[in-house]
């Protein structure tokens, strides 16, 4: 269950995201947007949890991402989840396309010795289903395994917008990192095309947004504007520009 301070400020951000929704991107917590949840148990075992069932909460949020023009994503349909911890702490992110192997960005704590600051949102794991080359994706926040050494005059705030506008531009990126997914620009217009298919068939998808699992594909309120600049290199050895710019 969240805190009270964790839970005012995802609804915030709610309402917040609902108001102004970046270009190509809409989300939303399953706290409002269950329609399928445990049934008064008539056996005094509660019926074993499957993907058609949702339980309510405020730190789960689903994302849907479509392709932005111009892209090899272009037309498809990217459906993802964010979990955020109970006690919300802000600390570095990661994130996976690749199962088991952590994304080297700028904004992740894959290297350990980079300043960051302390506002920046918790862990984030990405879980990769297996046909999806890493495209449909879940993301998972969960508490760091260490604490960030203190930086002074350093204050960036993350949100739920800016982590997946920041993962939107990663995967618009081509850059040969660790945690990235190596695929031709053919499969990748290809896992956008049947991207809508896969998604309507999962009962969880059905659940959380019901507007969006007709037969035909929909956009998201916010099909305008250009897509975010893929992310800048990160491999080994590149500093990202946050840290070469601190003196």
């Amino acid at each position: 269950m969240a805190t009270p301070q964790a839970t005012k400020r995802l609804r915030k951000e709610h309402q917040m995201f609902q108001k102004n929704p970046p270009s190509f991107i809409w989300a939303t917590p399953n706290e409002s947007k269950c329609a399928l949840v445990f049934p008064l148990p008539r056996a005094p075992a509660p019926p074993p949890l499957t993907d058609a069932i949702v339980v309510p909460s405020i730190l789960e949020w689903h994302y849907i991402m479509r392709g932005p023009p111009g892209t090899p994503y272009e037309g498809g349909e990217y459906w993802g989840v964010v979990t955020f911890p109970k006690k919300l702490k802000m600390n570095t992110p990661s994130g996976r396309f690749a199962p088991s192997t952590a994304i080297c960005t700028s904004m992740s704590n894959f290297h350990p010795g980079t300043p960051k600051p302390l506002s920046q949102p918790p862990q984030a794991l990405t879980q990769c289903y297996p046909q999806g080359l890493g495209i449909r994706s879940r993301l998972k926040i969960s508490r760091p395994p260490r604490r960030l050494t203190e930086m002074t005059g350093v204050s960036v705030a993350w949100s739920t917008e800016t982590i997946l506008v920041g993962l939107l531009s990663f995967m618009l990126s081509d850059e040969i990192t660790t945690g990235a997914i190596r695929s031709t620009d053919a499969e990748r217009r290809a896992l956008a095309a049947s991207s809508h298919a896969w998604n309507i068939a999962q009962p969880k998808f059905r659940t959380i947004f019901p507007e969006y699992a007709g037969t035909a594909i929909k956009d998201v309120p916010n099909m305008t504007g250009g897509a975010p600049k893929p992310a800048p290199p990160q491999g080994e050895g590149v500093v990202p520009a946050s840290a070469a710019s601190r003196p």
